[in-house]
């Protein structure tokens, strides 16, 4: 029993310092984002059990929403995303799992658009731009709700940079 709790405290204590590890992005150059003005943003369905406790879809719509509003990034509706060719979608995905010491996390924001195949025209889904996941432990959902805001920080960080006049 006791090196199976060695090894849960090792685990807990590489989530916990990979939670505070500064995001960069992976897939894509951070010069796919350069014009970018609109964005459709989607926000993966959380599970039962942690909307239960209180984290829930439309807060964290909300709270996503102002941020890129405020950063200049105009955000669609589905209706006017729909009207609009090859939309960019934002996608967010906080999963997280109840467990003895509060709740272990993994937050991934994407960005989705439509590309055209030179291989063989016809457009597809692809993703452009990914920020690195951000794994964590928290002992309050709000935790949780300031790392995701931390994740779309470091996206709308990337986004001035691209866009930024030089």
């Amino acid at each position: 029993m006791k090196p199976l709790m060695v090894g849960l405290w090792i685990l807990v204590a590489a989530l916990a310092i990979c939670s505070h590890a500064a995001a960069h992005i992976r897939i894509g150059q951070p010069e796919v984002l350069k014009g970018l003005e609109v964005v459709r943003l989607e926000i993966e369905r959380i599970k039962p059990e942690i909307e239960r406790d209180g984290l829930f879809r439309e807060d964290l719509q909300s709270d996503i929403e102002l941020k890129l509003r405020l950063a200049g990034i105009r955000v669609l509706s589905e209706e006017e995303a729909q009207k609009t060719p090859g939309a960019p979608l934002l996608h967010l995905n906080v999963d997280a799992m109840k467990c003895s010491f509060g709740y272990v996390y993994n937050i991934g924001l994407y960005l989705i658009e439509q590309a055209t195949l030179v291989r063989k025209p016809m457009k597809a889904p692809a993703m452009f731009l990914r920020i690195p996941e951000q794994l964590g432990i928290a002992s309050r959902l709000s935790e949780i709700r300031d790392a995701a805001g931390d994740v779309v920080d470091e996206f709308v960080r990337t986004w001035k940079a691209s866009n930024s006049k030089q």
